[in-house]
């Protein structure tokens, strides 16, 4: 079946009573090498674009291959993709921390995305940096799963959806415009 990722995550918005009109998206990055993590971010990047909505970069991490500096063994993807450097970036994706997120949406136990005072400590820590270490109080897991309690999250499959951004249907908050079906059809290979 084909879906617009737009308009799936517009209609989550109306029925979801805490969306307060801002909108975000946050991603896990991939647990493996770096160009698999590159190529999740350029993905969130088009998602964030086509959607309108402020990327939440991940907490920082250690990254498979990439923890041989001894004084720098997390990193964060603003390392890699210094996207706060641009302002002409920044005008159409606004981006934030996964540390100042929480705080602004939750942090202090109220807000759209209020913590549960048993995480919040857990939370709070590892929305800076974080370890992949379960028994650390810095664990990722501590921030994604509030994140996927809280939040939404699609449950897409590669073989059975497929995502489209038709620019007629997002400005006129349609359905994917009737010339636009025959290429979707084609592409998402009747999906």
């Amino acid at each position: 079946s084909s879906s617009s990722s737009s308009s799936l995550l517009d209609q989550h918005n109306k029925n979801d009573k805490r969306h307060t009109g801002k909108k975000y998206i946050s991603f896990e990055p991939y647990a493996g090498g770096w160009n698999n993590i590159r190529m999740s971010m350029e993905i969130v990047v088009v998602i964030a674009l086509a959607t309108g909505r402020t990327l939440v970069f991940p907490p920082e991490t250690p990254i498979y291959r990439l923890t041989d500096d001894k004084h720098k063994r997390k990193r964060g993807l603003s390392e890699f993709f210094p996207f706060q450097q641009s302002e002409r970036f920044q005008k159409k994706i606004p981006i934030m921390t996964m540390e100042k997120f929480i705080e602004e949406t939750g942090g202090e136990g109220s807000g759209p995305l209020a913590i549960a005072r048993e995480k919040r400590e857990f939370v709070m820590k590892a929305s800076k940096d974080c370890i992949n270490v379960a028994k650390s109080d810095k664990y990722c897991q501590h921030v994604f799963e509030h994140l996927s309690s809280v939040g939404f999250v699609p449950r897409l499959r590669g073989h059975k959806d497929c995502l489209v951004f038709d620019t007629h249907a997002s400005s006129r908050n349609q359905t994917i415009a009737d010339e636009s079906m025959k290429s979707v059809s084609q592409f998402c290979s009747n999906r």
